[in-house]
């Protein structure tokens, strides 16, 4: 009995980010290599910045979305990146705004909240 095996290394040289994928057809032996080795763990926000940007949405619960002058400020203030800080925003107003105006009694006709 013979085991098709698929390969999608095309080019000897990987670059940054190129993974090879070797399988067989029964999904036991996949080995998966890269150039950088394993992907690096997701680590956490640091808590100070997590605080500061739950304080600005808790100000502003009503109206959860930060201008691009108010991201750059929080940017500066948390020492994230523009782009952590949207999205964590984008998190934050699907996973701790609905909580934080249930738990307040947040008034249902002021929210703003957009899918």
């Amino acid at each position: 009995m013979e085991v098709a095996e698929e390969s999608t290394m095309e080019t000897p040289h990987l670059t940054q980010g190129t993974s090879i994928v070797l399988s067989s057809n029964t999904g036991t032996n996949k080995v998966f290599l890269s150039r950088e080795g394993k992907r690096k763990k997701r680590l956490h926000l640091p808590a100070k910045a997590v605080i500061i940007l739950c304080n600005w949405l808790f100000e502003h619960r009503f109206k959860a979305y930060p201008s691009g002058v108010e991201k750059r400020m929080l940017s500066e203030q948390t020492h994230l990146s523009f782009m952590q800080i949207s999205n964590w925003f984008i998190n934050a107003r699907r996973r701790v705004l609905p909580e934080t105006l249930q738990q307040n009694g947040g008034d249902p006709n002021q929210i703003t909240i957009y899918h």
